[in-house]
């Protein structure tokens, strides 16, 4: 066979089916688009080398319709494997041996100089291929044959057939050439596995959608018997030497995969019924549901999904980034993914991409929409895991469908989601990216998917920036949401309970409710008090608390999900709320001793005492919560406080006037002394039965005072003049700073040196630097001393 065929590869025919003259009319060079395979060959026309051995077999026979015939015939079949012009001189030399001789008329189609040459040529081959039989047998075929092309004999009336229309559809007169397509389908209705089959059902929805429009095309395929098969992936059937040495990559039945998809994404984009949102992975269906499931999801508005998946080339040369290639065109099919049928399907149908405003662009934005989904993908497997942080950024500054979901995406589904929790540092400038895009931040309604992409950020743990962003763009902190689980908790509660610091000072810093560190919002509202609370009971419930700290795993740990971050710390969520002004007061302690009671038992108990005693000990060394408002952690501003608002006291401003702590360690102090001490500091002790547990809540007390005197009396001497030491302990009344420099005490309003009924000035709780001589006194000036007592 070698002798006769020299240098033919059998491999898949491209289903262009090029002529001598053609080639991609491209201006540069791509040598990968120009190969079929790395076993590129230079034959015009692959050729099937049984077709030449079952001619051998029926030289003789009666079915021929003569032996003339069957000589020249054989001569023509040999003539494919020579290069043009002996390939022609060939072809005549068989025809003077029989002038019925289909297959020499094809190889001359072949290597015509013009369509309108080639044309003539598939014509007297379309007209003889039927006669190379005896009277009848032809007929008989035509009838009952539900697979022609397994008639060796009458495979060159095929050819013509094919080579008619192809030409006529290269000319641009569809209508006539869908006409020879029909012919050809109704005899050979489905893609053939032979080696040498020219699959003409590549070009069916092409025609379809220039002859009778997108939705007709659509109905057509519907209804069409081949169409699952112009979408399977098998390798054709060979026969034993001349099987492919690629035949596993390079001979893919799918020569229809391309075409097929794509114009049915375009038809699907045309009449609405291509979906953005809700994107399924393409390599889904081919391995689990196999070529019927592809189609199904095809014509239900997955094409361009599955199109994109299968081939993404294509997008470059239809928007134009890739050039088309400068070259001839391969006679052997490229795999179904290579940037060879790429080109080929842009040369035939960009006209038709072109003519539907914004085809092109959504599929430019679908593509990006994958490409980068893939990269997150391999990014929420691992933070070590590969990731191209510039094809990502490229991506969405190309354009994307930023609400789309892709599977493989985390959790949600979507680019702002993944991104959202992408632990890199260019999470901020990519979520800003998708945001610029159109990105939305509340969920859509109607969605089986409760979870935000600030859900996400909360839960995982995102950098500050995005969470910032996200709250910026109309992201809700705060709302309530369900699935079918059953409700889904609002971000701040997962940052809460996950233990994230970062997320939740960042939200916290956009509530309005909350009084603002930087002084530049309004006091603590009750609302903003009851937030807080919940925030430090959320702290103190979750059951992630024990596990980072090396006890217990908790549900996400042993689910399999994703790690706690690097940043995780309950310590520093403590810091947040006591920074946004939660303060202690005798309700809030009764309820927090409630759950540290009420939690689990041994390290669950010990873990919760624990944060609540860091709770208590951050809270006094931070001071009075700043401004004045109601609730728990309201500022009262009074030195008047009866018994029963010891919280408001405790938490104001000013507080309420108590006498001078008892020098020395309080182990050594009585119980009364402990009590009025704790009293004025709003910490609720009817739960301690010993006096150690009073000693226990007064120290971290103690040592915060003693830091905020340290620190005031340090800052007060270095506000000093230099010159004289008398300006300072003259000019202190306003704001009581004087007073308590000065060696006698005085009341900071009315400057009596002691209380009416002759008793010892009672010092401000807020500061320890202002002395009054009594509860009307404090409240007159507390205008006065507000701004000093809140430093």
């Amino acid at each position: 066979m070698e002798r006769m065929f020299p240098g033919i590869p059998i491999c898949i025919p491209n289903p262009y089916c090029p002529l001598a003259f053609e080639d991609f009319g491209g201006e540069v060079e791509d040598a990968e688009a120009c190969s079929a395979s790395p076993m590129y060959h230079r034959s015009i026309v692959v050729m099937e080398v049984g077709t030449y051995q079952q001619w051998e077999n029926l030289e003789g026979r009666e079915v021929i319709a003569s032996p003339q015939v069957a000589r020249a015939t054989k001569m023509a079949l040999q003539a494919y494997s020579y290069p043009g012009a002996e390939a022609t001189a060939r072809a005549r030399a068989a025809l003077q041996v029989s002038p019925i001789c289909p297959e020499a008329y094809v190889v001359l189609a072949v290597h015509s100089s013009s369509y309108e040459e080639a044309l003539a040529f598939f014509r007297l081959a379309e007209g003889q291929g039927l006669q190379v039989v005896q009277p009848g047998i032809a007929d008989e075929a035509l009838e009952t044959d539900d697979d022609l092309w397994g008639r060796v004999v009458l495979r060159a009336w095929i050819r013509g057939v094919y080579g008619v229309g192809n030409t006529l559809r290269k000319l641009g007169r569809y209508r006539e050439a869908l006409e020879r397509y029909e012919v050809l389908v109704r005899h050979c209705p489905r893609p053939n596995t032979h080696s040498s089959f020219c699959n003409f059902h590549a070009h069916m929805p092409e025609l379809w959608y220039r002859v009778h429009g997108p939705e007709e095309c659509l109905k057509r395929v519907r209804s069409s018997s081949s169409g699952s098969s112009c979408l399977s992936a098998s390798v054709p059937r060979v026969h034993g030497d001349c099987l492919h040495p690629l035949a596993s990559t390079t001979c893919e039945l799918n020569s229809c995969q391309v075409p097929w998809l794509y114009n049915l994404a375009l038809a699907n984009y045309v009449t609405g019924v291509e979906r953005g949102v809700g994107l399924v992975s393409g390599g889904a269906f081919q391995g689990s549901q196999g070529s019927q499931g592809m189609l199904r999801e095809a014509l239900n508005g997955a094409a361009a999904v599955l199109a994109v998946t299968q081939n993404p080339h294509v997008v470059d040369y239809l928007t134009g980034d890739r050039k088309m290639p400068r070259g001839r065109i391969p006679q052997s099919m490229g795999p179904s993914d290579s940037p060879m049928q790429a080109a080929l399907y842009a040369k035939d149908c960009r006209d038709l991409w072109e003519g539907v405003p914004g085809a092109i662009p959504y599929i430019l934005r679908l593509r990006n929409t994958m490409s980068a989904a893939e990269q997150l993908i391999l990014a929420g497997r691992s933070p070590s895991a590969p990731f191209d942080a510039a094809l990502v950024e490229k991506c969405f500054r190309g354009g994307v469908l930023p609400n789309s979901a892709v599977t493989g995406l985390p959790n949600s589904g979507s680019l702002l989601g993944a991104a959202a929790i992408l632990e890199r540092p260019e999470a901020p400038a990519l979520v800003r990216l998708l945001l610029e895009q159109g990105a939305k931040v509340a969920p859509t309604p109607g969605s089986p998917q409760p979870l935000t992409p600030l859900h996400l950020a909360c839960y995982y743990g995102a950098e500050p920036e995005v969470v910032r962003l996200l709250l910026e763009h109309g992201g809700d902190a705060f709302s309530m949401s369900s699935s079918r689980f059953g409700p889904v908790q609002p971000p701040i509660a997962m940052a809460c309970n996950q233990g994230n610091p970062r997320e939740l000072d960042v939200i916290l810093e956009h509530c309005p409710e909350l009084a603002n560190p930087t002084g530049s919002r309004p006091a603590l509202t009750a609302k903003g008090a009851a937030l807080l609370e919940g925030c430090l009971i959320e702290l103190l419930r979750t059951s992630v608390l024990p596990c980072v700290k090396g006890k217990a795993k908790c549900q996400r740990c042993t689910s399999g999900d994703a790690a706690h971050g690097p940043h995780v710390s309950f310590e520093g969520c403590v810091d947040a709320v006591v920074r946004h002004g939660l303060r202690p007061s005798t309700p809030l302690l009764k309820k927090l001793q409630r759950i540290v009671k009420d939690s689990q038992p041994t390290w669950g108990n010990k873990l919760a005492k624990d944060l609540l005693e860091y709770f208590l000990k951050t809270a006094a060394a931070a001071g009075p919560a700043a401004g004045a408002g109601s609730g728990t952690a309201g500022a009262s501003g009074s030195a008047s406080s009866s018994s029963s608002s010891t919280a408001a006291g405790a938490a104001g401003a000013a507080g309420p006037a108590a006498e001078p702590p008892p020098e020395g360690d309080p182990s050594g102090w009585s119980v009364a002394q402990l009590k009025r001490f704790l009293a004025g500091s709003a910490v609720d002790t009817s739960q301690c039965i010993e006096k150690s547990q009073l000693v226990d809540l007064c120290r971290p007390l103690l040592e915060a005072r003693a830091a905020a005197a340290a620190a005031a009396s340090a800052a007060a001497a270095a506000a000093q003049p230099a010159a004289g030491a008398g300006a300072g302990a003259a000019s202190g009344d306003a704001n009581g700073a004087g007073a308590a420099r000065a060696t006698e005490r005085r009341c900071a309003l009315c400057r009596a040196p002691h209380r009416q009924d002759g008793g010892r000035l009672r010092v401000c709780t807020g500061c320890q630097r202002a002395w009054y001589c009594s509860k009307a006194c404090q409240r007159k000036h507390w205008g006065a001393h507000k701004a000093a007592c809140n430093r």
